[in-house]
């Protein structure tokens, strides 16, 4: 059944137009919301919505929402907000509840890479032999009709062999091994799934205490990190006749812990190259020593002061002007964007804020990429260098 109408009430009156979300469904638009929640993140596996629309009952003007909101699961949509995308998905549950005098209805979904990251992989064989790590991802998701996109430079050392478990899914798959390549997996507002490797994002934004911070919460601590991270692996012996521990490879990188406190992990998979211990040994340091700070703060509305809606610069950079938290001058990576609205908080954006290397931002930690690396286009270079440098800034 189709409908061409448009329903374009606010979600509470005096709502400013930049301020109104739409579900956009094959040449149907819904916007009479009661409560707006649009999720987009890095490193989790896929972006995520929930709206709620009621009416109350009156015999005089029968209700029209509930004839009309007749979005149901496995539509596939788009997500507007303020005019702008924000979300490719599709429709995973509908809810509804009435009695004699009201109806609401609640409508959730995902993004469109649900269905590819939660996916299995069939492919009978379970083994890749001699493939880097883009090549790998880039079988494993042709299947589900998927090309990935790199963002940054990503190691082209080869993985000699490795298979994926019996019922793995593709997402569990590409972010176990993606551990020894130094890899975060995420996607876009447009639908494309993310190979994230060592790059330098831009700064989309100030976020000064007192001026357009309307709340929050930060986080300064040391309880995950190590100092050193140690990674260990075991690859095939040269000859029947080298010594037992010959295979044996082992990778040390300092933290900044700045006290002995070591981490060892093993590799999960035989290893031919000490490089390839050294890129988990590395990866190990960026994730731990990357949780030392962590910051959310809300906004006011759904838009930086540019006007570019805030989900889609997840992966993006902020600066933190907040003397309370000791972070002055702060550059900080936006690893979710929440774009909230309701009739109690008005319309507001929630910002997860995390120290870029966390996210593979500034540098590869205590290294350099390999010369023919798979990089993204010129638009979004690599670079090099230790960014691990957060300081503090306390306010005099």
């Amino acid at each position: 059944m189709a409908f061409t109408d448009v329903l374009s009430q606010p979600p509470y009156p005096g709502a400013k137009p930049e301020e109104v979300a739409e579900i956009h469904i094959v040449g149907r638009v819904f916007s009479d919301w009661e409560t707006v929640w649009v999720q987009h993140r890095w490193m989790d596996a896929w972006p995520i919505f929930r709206f709620t629309a009621a009416e109350r009952f009156d015999p005089k003007n029968p209700p029209q929402l509930w004839k009309t909101l007749q979005i149901i699961p496995t539509d596939q949509c788009e997500i507007i907000l303020a005019g702008q995308l924000a979300i490719t998905g599709i429709v995973t549950v509908r809810q509804t509840a009435y009695d004699a005098n009201s109806h609401a209805v609640s409508i959730q979904g995902m993004g469109y890479v649900w269905l590819t990251w939660r996916g299995s992989i069939l492919d009978e064989k379970q083994e890749y032999v001699d493939m880097t790590y883009v090549e790998i991802a880039t079988k494993v998701l042709a299947p589900f009709k998927m090309v990935p996109k790199v963002v940054g430079t990503i190691s082209s050392l080869k993985f000699k062999k490795v298979n994926n478990e019996t019922g793995e899914s593709v997402f569990q798959f590409l972010e176990r091994i993606g551990r020894t390549r130094k890899v975060v997996l995420g996607a876009d507002h447009l639908g494309n799934i993310l190979l994230i490797g060592d790059h330098e994002s831009d700064v989309v934004d100030e976020l000064t205490e007192g001026v357009n911070i309307k709340s929050m919460q930060c986080v300064i601590k040391i309880e995950d990190q190590y100092d050193p991270y140690v990674a260990r692996g075991q690859g095939p012996r040269s000859n029947e006749g080298s010594p037992a521990d010959a295979a044996h490879q082992e990778a040390f990188v300092d933290g900044q812990l700045g006290k002995y406190s070591p981490l060892l992990v093993s590799m999960d998979h035989p290893v031919w190259t000490k490089a390839e211990v050294d890129l988990r040994a590395k990866t190990e340091a960026t994730w731990g020593d990357g949780t030392i700070v962590e910051a959310t703060v809300v906004v006011y509305g759904w838009l930086t002061q540019a006007g570019v809606l805030w989900i889609q610069c997840v992966g993006k950079s902020v600066t933190l002007n907040a003397p309370m938290t000791t972070l002055v001058g702060q550059k900080l990576a936006i690893r979710s964007a929440t774009c909230t609205q309701d009739s109690q908080s008005g319309t507001q954006t929630t910002l997860d804020l995390v120290a870029g290397w966390l996210l593979n931002d500034k540098g590869i930690v205590q290294g350099v990429s390999e010369p023919g690396d798979a990089q993204s286009t010129p638009d979004q270079p690599a670079v090099t260098g230790d960014p691990r440098q957060i300081k503090s800034t306390r306010a005099q």
